[in-house]
């Protein structure tokens, strides 16, 4: 059992006594009747007791803080549990029902005041949440120190426990109670500045209101205070229940779909932004990836959010300072966030990569173009003029002729030299015929002369054949730049392969260049686009000692 899970399980305790304990009081008003129940406010303590621990379950569940929570089910759940034991005739009625009044009376203090400031959490006031507890505790002991214990209507016991000014004590505890609870509800009303606040806060206004006006309608309506109890004292916490489980994510379920389905997902960005901050009531937010911002609106603050998409840093969401629900809310859109950065990354990668093959691809076109017109276009021409020569030769000097013709071979023969080499670099025919490493082998084999070019090349099974021809043109053209044009007099060509890649060396000891200089050519864009192509790996390394390319290429299983 991982960590967090065991925690969850051990804050589970608390719901589950809370439980038990208004398990027991059901059974007290199966015990002493429905109607018997009802007068001596049993029924409301076991509905309000059921409603809190509910609410106290789910939030543990979900990870949310639920101790204050937790503290007002426990009292409601004490409360219920003693005035059962009390209504039903207990030898510990009069105890019980001395704890059924101290845990009553801080039930309700805590209910409306600080269950109604647990909904405030965009903003938690402090000072609010000691004058609950301290109110609900003058309350409390003013009910606890009462000249009577009242087990139920009609039936009334002497309190040991009496003190000279528990009447005024008592009075003063509700006072300030009921002004407290009041300062709660109006500092929730003030949260209701943007449309997730009002989604969070306003259910639980409307229930704390009905709540507070139904004990005051109670008090003053006897013959209907059990049933306006019942219908309101439940309203608070089912409240607080259907805001945590219903409203929570709502900025994420818009902004999900929205991000998801746009055809461009990074021109969405500002638009999301833009609903995000309105819901949620903040002055700006702002998307930078590096150095760049991508999406901005308003005053987006300096709190950074990271953003993470499988396992890879996309960039960072900068809001103001968050706290509460607002924070979660963010937490909770911030990976489809990052995925719309993964998205728009990715597809600007393609597009870079589809320019980089178009001017390769055009760069190529070029190269056999020239090759045609400058090799095999002079040869052909030759080729033409010789035997138009030995033609007017033919009659007059048949020796003539014959040394035309043997120029216009001579010159046939080298365009289909020159051909078979660009149709070689086309496409390697040797590769076909010889296997990698064999044809390796014979590029050394053409390419030494003054420079010593060795090939070390592991047997290898059946590669694909877009690996094996850009292995192959990669070791040419590192191997040719190197006898060509950096004067090396050793170019070692090395070739191994693993167990999911195939690795790649030619390294040489030329007088090297600038790999990072436009000038280095096109010949290196073209191997960084063949390796890309393959979802490999290219570095290229150069000093005065010489240049190292090495490359490696991913083998499917």
């Amino acid at each position: 059992m991982n960590q967090p899970t065991a925690r969850r399980l051990r804050a589970l305790t608390g719901p589950t006594v809370c439980i038990l304990l208004t398990v027991g009081a059901a059974g007290a008003v199966v015990v002493v009747g429905p109607e018997r129940a009802l007068t001596s406010n049993l029924v409301q303590d076991t509905v309000a007791a059921l409603s809190w621990t509910v609410l106290a379950a789910i939030w543990t569940v979900r990870g949310r803080p639920a101790g204050a929570v937790l503290t007002i089910a426990a009292a409601w759940s004490v409360a219920a549990a003693t005035g059962g034991l009390a209504v039903a005739g207990s030898p510990l009625s009069v105890t019980a029902g001395w704890i059924c009044t101290w845990a009553w009376g801080s039930a309700v203090g805590l209910s409306y005041t600080l269950g109604v400031l647990r909904a405030a959490r965009w903003r938690s006031s402090s000072r609010l949440k000691l004058a609950a507890v301290l109110s609900t505790a003058v309350m409390a002991l003013g009910f606890a120190t009462l000249p009577t214990v009242t087990v139920e209507e009609g039936v009334e016991y002497p309190n040991p426990l009496e003190l000279p000014f528990s009447p005024a004590l008592s009075l003063t505890g509700v006072l300030l109670t009921a002004c407290t609870a009041f300062a709660a509800a109006a500092f929730l009303a003030l949260q209701l500045t943007s449309p997730a606040r009002r989604r969070q806060a306003l259910p639980v206004l409307i229930a704390a209101i009905a709540g507070l006006a139904g004990i005051a309608v109670g008090a003053a309506a006897n013959e209907w205070s059990p049933l306006i109890q019942v219908l309101t004292l439940p309203l608070l916490p089912i409240a607080l229940s259907l805001t945590t489980i219903g409203t929570g994510s709502r900025t994420l379920r818009s902004v999900g779909p929205q991000l998801d389905g746009a055809a461009d997902p990074s021109s969405a960005l500002n638009t999301t932004l833009a609903e995000v901050a309105r819901d949620l009531g903040v002055s700006g937010l702002a998307i930078k990836v590096g150095e760049n911002v991508v999406a901005s609106v308003g005053d987006p603050g300096h709190h950074r959010v990271t953003l993470l998409h499988l396992g890879r840093l996309e960039g960072f969401l900068f809001t103001p300072k968050l706290a509460g629900d607002a924070a979660e809310e963010i937490d909770a859109v911030s990976p489809s966030i990052a995925a719309v950065l993964s998205s728009a990354r990715l597809a600007a990668d393609v597009r870079r990569s589809r320019a980089e093959l178009a001017v390769a691809r055009e760069e190529e076109r070029r190269r056999v173009r020239r090759d045609l017109h400058d090799e095999v276009g002079p040869l052909l021409a030759a080729v033409i003029a010789q035997t138009d020569v030995a033609g007017l030769a033919l009659d007059r000097s048949p020796e003539h002729a014959r040394e035309s013709l043997d120029k216009a071979r001579t010159a046939g023969s080298e365009a289909v030299t020159a051909l078979r080499r660009i149709s070689r670099d086309l496409h390697p025919v040797a590769v076909d015929t010889l296997g990698l490493a064999g044809a390796l082998n014979e590029l050394a084999f053409r390419l030494s002369g003054l420079t010593s070019v060795r090939v070390t090349a592991m047997a290898a099974a059946s590669l694909p054949a877009a690996v094996e021809v850009a292995v192959y043109r990669l070791a040419a053209e590192a191997a040719g730049n190197a006898v060509r044009h950096a004067g090396a007099s050793a170019v070692d060509i090395r070739l191994t392969v693993d167990r999911d890649a195939l690795h790649l060396d030619v390294v040489d000891d030329g007088t090297g260049f600038d790999p990072t200089q436009p000038s280095a050519g096109v010949g290196l864009a073209s191997m960084h686009q063949r390796v890309a192509e393959l979802n490999g790996e290219l570095s290229i390394t150069s000093s005065s000692a010489g240049t190292a390319v090495r490359a490696r290429i991913p083998v499917p299983d």
